[in-house]
This record gives structure tokens, C-alpha cells and sequence, in this order.
């Protein structure tokens, strides 16, 4: 199913029947979420088959009971990562008091430290100062060691480009570009066996451009940028579209563009201006 597009009738049945891979059904789920009439119109006539209205409010109850369960799977999946949330505040507040040297053996030994929740904590203390280092390095050891039974393999990996691309941001700011850049291979790898998400992609191509122009490779962190601008761009984010500009902005003004950047703009705000 295209980024702009509805899901078509065979999409929309092998969906319900749980014929589609966790990717495309997870395509689908984040299409129908905010109630999309028009597929629900289409999906009610593909499964009215006959001219029998019983048969037709069967089909349709079918269709809404197939939807309950899928929107129950998700209520779950978010009601157990908040209390996954929950208990690594709980660890982490536990783990303060330790000093930084001494929490790798101890998150690496003890299971209870490899949930998401935990790996989200990691990444946010990635990014201060204090222990950054420490912290994006046991993100990255903690994604890998989470149960595959507790989340969908493909957000799992989702998790651990979030988790190298830390990691690549903690190297670049060191000074370490060779580091960083084999971080970032990483991060690559696993958001392609992730589940496609547009918005993954564009912070990685973000990451991306601020290690190419730590590199002194401005082109390329200005194409990169661009790519990620149109990505924001698709999925409605205007204040992500805004602020990325603002770094394009300052790579041309380096690199003495500034004609082109301000063609740039006006472009992405005209379009933002017709939708």
C-alpha cells in the first residue's frame, strides 16, 4: 500500500482474514485508526455479496468484530508498554545512585533492565551530557536483548535503529566520525527489517545529514535534509518540516546558497498553504 494511498479491496480482505505480514497490517491498522469512511464504504460493499440484507448485515458485523479485535490488540500492546514504562522509571531511579561504571554490568545481568521502557529511559539520558556515552552504548545492548515475545519483532527493530542512531550521535559529537558512521550502518540494517515507518526514516536521515556534514560533505547532508523535509512533509508534520528547515537553512548559508534555500522554502509552504 503506497504512503498516499487507501488500501485496495484485496488488501483490505487479506487484512481481515490475517493473511497480510506484520508490516502491511500494521499499514492498514494506522490507515483505519482514525476512521476512514471511505474504506469502511468500499469494505461494506466488497463484502456484500448478495442481495440478501441479512447476508449484508452479517458481512458487515463480521467486518466491525474483525476491527474490535485488531483495535483490542493494540489497546493491549499500549496498556502493557505504559506499565513497562512505569517500571523502568522505577529502575531507573534505583540505578542513580550507582555510579556510572557500574551500569553495564548490572543492567547487562539483570533481566528485569531489558524491556523497551528501559531502552527508551536509556536514549533519553543519551542525550545529556552526563553519561551519554554510557547511556547510548547500553540502549543499544539493551534493545538487543529484549524478549521477542513481549513486542512485534518488527517494532523491536524499529527500537534498535533508534538505539545505534544514539549511538551515532554520541560518536559524532566526540569527534568520533568512523564510529558514528559504522553506528549508523547499523541503524540502517535494522530500520529496514523495521516495519517501513516514514517518520523512523526521517530522523535517520536527519542523523545521517549531521554526520555528513561533520564530514565537511554539505551536498550531501543538504540532500539528505531534503529527503527527510518531504517525509515530514507527507505525514503532515509541519513543525518537524519547519525545524529541519532551519538547519538546511544554515548548511546553504555555509555553503553561500542562499537563493536556493529560500526557493526551497517557499516551495514546501506553498504546498503546505493548497492543502
Amino acid at each position: 500500500m503506497s504512503d498516499l494511498t487507501h488500501p485496495s479491496h484485496s488488501e483490505l480482505e487479506a487484512f481481515m482474514l490475517g493473511r497480510l505480514s506484520q508490516r502491511e497490517s500494521r499499514a492498514v491498522i494506522l490507515h483505519l485508526l482514525p476512521g476512514c469512511a471511505q474504506c469502511q464504504e468500499v469494505t461494506s460493499a466488497y463484502w456484500n455479496v448478495g442481495s440478501d440484507p441479512s447476508a449484508s448485515q452479517a458481512a458487515r458485523f463480521q467486518y466491525d468484530r474483525s476491527l474490535e479485535h485488531v483495535f483490542e490488540r493494540v489497546l493491549t500492546a499500549q496498556a502493557g508498554l505504559e506499565a513497562e514504562r512505569a517500571e523502568a522509571r522505577r529502575l531507573m531511579a534505583g540505578l542513580q545512585i550507582v555510579p556510572f561504571e557500574r551500569w553495564a554490568a548490572r543492567v547487562q545481568k539483570d533481566r528485569r533492565f531489558h524491556t523497551w521502557g528501559f531502552c527508551e529511559l536509556l536514549l533519553e539520558q543519551a542525550g545529556s551530557p552526563a553519561g551519554s556515552e554510557v547511556c547510548a552504548g547500553l540502549a543499544v545492548s539493551v534493545a538487543g536483548r529484549i524478549d521477542p515475545e513481549a513486542h512485534p519483532p518488527v517494532f523491536v527493530e524499529e527500537l534498535r535503529a533508534r538505539a545505534w542512531g544514539g549511538l551515532a550521535d554520541v560518536r559524532r559529537k566526540a569527534g568520533d566520525l568512523d564510529g558514528a558512521e559504522e553506528a549508523l550502518r547499523h541503524a540502517e540494517a535494522c530500520l529496514l527489517r523495521g516495519t517501513g515507518d516514514r517518520l523512523a526514516r526521517a530522523r535517520l536521515l536527519e542523523r545521517k545529514a549531521a554526520l555528513r556534514h561533520a564530514q565537511e560533505r554539505s551536498e550531501e547532508a543538504a540532500r539528505l535534509l531534503g529527503r527527510a523535509i518531504l517525509l515530514y512533509r507527507r505525514a503532515g508534520q509541519w513543525d518537524e518540516v519547519g525545524r529541519v528547515l532551519i538547519g538546511l537553512g544554515c548548511i546553504r548559508a555555509e555553503a553561500g546558497g542562499h537563493g536556493r534555500f529560500w526557493l526551497l522554502l517557499s516551495r514546501m509552504f506553498s504546498v503546505r498553504r493548497r492543502r
